[in-house]
């Protein structure tokens, strides 16, 4: 089974129906999953992260809390998974290489490998991992990096290494015929010490008179400036063809070990590569609110929801100055499952209900909470109806379609469900708005409303109130 590090093993990896929430609230924003993308590389999507299963949310959330704590270890482990992203490139770029380059890059290969490898080693001796996550990863590791095999593997890499970056120069012998135009020509050996030019100037330059093997009979010329680019092409395709046949028994002994500890190895650690880009996108956001002094909590998983300081973590991220954001509490329990938010215009009701939804979207991420304290219970779906009066175009008429997506959201609703409802039917008249809206929270089920002004001066919520006691 390939390890994972954001997955617990009993995860079916299914969450929600609807995920029209993402955008709704904007959680695009807050996590920027496909930041440093490289060019061909497949767009990541959010949705595929969300889960509903306990044990995938504990293990996030002991990773991150431990990430976000250390930091030293997230900017370990973020380097390591970038030598790591490099290998996989190197294994593509030899694909296409020439025999010679080929033995370059399996070199390149090997070296990278073996820096990764020590690199977390000496990363995770550093620092013991605390969660289960980094324990696993760190298990997988070890018996990759310990005992006399690796040992050997590293230093026959670093020999070749040594071997392959002191190649200097390269004599060729050339056959000639009697008009003096070559016939044959081939590669004599290989050198790590460069020619030097046997022109007097030049010798006087470097201030050495003597000759020797390494010294020219002529001065030496930069091919660039006394070739065609079709003449210089076919000499580096000769001298490539001549150092291919010299390494190809080197190039044919390291794929062997390639193959040995670096494909079957790397395919185990894929998948953890892969997820990586999650955890990294996550702690970002994460540890700018941290810095900025706004609390982040390991929420409790729990039967009933009590949120004490929550925030607005985009808002938070944009505002200029701590305590722009006001912290407000959240109470859910078996008898209270419902409320309706009033208030006067620019008094913070959407953002409120943005924030309830960005929480149980960060919950079902495994994330820490943008809360002093959580204590909360696991949604089977998020159900989001934000109506963008200036945003959207909407095909049916705006009442029509609001109604429909409620038909759609009735279809999915269970009594576990998250429902939130801002700024809807305001496009029909109070008395039509009203019955409407008290025949979905009456189908909603129980409820418990929550008000912080006198309801008589407000006709709708009055109507409301009268047909759901």
């Amino acid at each position: 089974m390939a390890y994972s590090l954001i997955w617990s093993d009993n995860d079916p990896r299914t969450s929600f129906e609807d995920f029209s929430f993402i955008e709704a609230l904007d959680l695009k924003a807050l996590i920027p999953i496909n930041k440093g993308r490289k060019l061909g590389e497949k767009e990541r999507e959010l949705r595929e992260y969300f889960t509903v299963c306990r044990d995938t949310l504990l293990l996030r959330r002991e990773l991150f809390a431990e990430l976000l704590e250390k930091p030293e270890l997230f900017f370990g482990l973020e380097q390591g998974f970038a030598k790591l992203s490099d290998l996989y490139d190197l294994q593509k770029e030899k694909d296409s290489a020439m025999t010679n380059e080929r033995l370059l890059y399996s070199v390149k290969e090997m070296e990278s490998y073996v820096e990764f490898l020590q690199d977390m080693k000496e990363l995770f001796d550093r620092f013991q991992p605390a969660s289960k996550a980094l324990q696993n990863l760190h298990s997988l590791l070890s018996p990759l990096c310990d005992g006399a095999e690796f040992d050997a593997l590293r230093n026959a890499v670093e020999q070749q290494v040594h071997v392959v970056r002191e190649v200097k120069s390269i004599p060729v012998g050339i056959n000639l015929n009697g008009q003096l135009q070559p016939t044959e020509a081939g590669l004599l050996e290989v050198h790590t010490q460069p020619f030097v030019s046997g022109n007097y100037l030049d010798k006087l330059l470097r201030l050495d008179l003597k000759s020797n093997d390494f010294s020219c009979s002529a001065p030496l010329l930069p091919l660039q400036h006394r070739l065609t680019g079709e003449e210089l092409g076919s000499l580096q395709a000769s001298v490539n063809g001549g150092l291919g046949k010299v390494f190809s028994s080197a190039l044919r002994s390291w794929s062997g070990v390639i193959k040995k500890h670096v494909l079957g190895n790397l395919h185990s650690l894929l998948s953890a590569f892969e997820e990586w880009k999650f955890v990294s996108a996550v702690i970002v956001p994460l540890s700018e609110l941290k810095q900025a002094g706004y609390p982040l909590c390991k929420p409790l998983l729990s039967e009933e929801d009590t949120v004490a300081g929550l925030y607005h973590p985009i808002l938070t991220l944009a505002a200029e100055r701590k305590g722009a954001v006001v912290q407000n509490d959240l109470s859910f329990s078996r008898e209270r499952r419902q409320y309706i938010l009033t208030g006067p215009n620019q008094g913070g009701k959407s953002i409120y209900t943005q924030s309830v939804g960005i929480l149980y979207a960060m919950l079902h991420l495994g994330l820490l909470l943008p809360a002093e304290e959580a204590q909360v219970a696991p949604v089977d779906a998020i159900l989001v109806h934000f109506v963008d009066i200036r945003g959207k175009s909407y095909v049916h008429g705006r009442l029509s379609d609001e109604c429909r997506q409620i038909s759609e959201f009735n279809r999915i609703i269970t009594k576990e469900s998250l429902f939130l409802f801002d700024e809807a039917l305001s496009s029909t008249d109070a008395t039509e708005a009203s019955a409407i809206a008290a025949e979905i929270l009456e189908a909603y089920g129980e409820i418990a409303v929550n008000y912080n002004r006198d309801v008589e001066i407000f006709p709708v919520l009055n109507a409301i109130f009268k047909k759901i006691q």
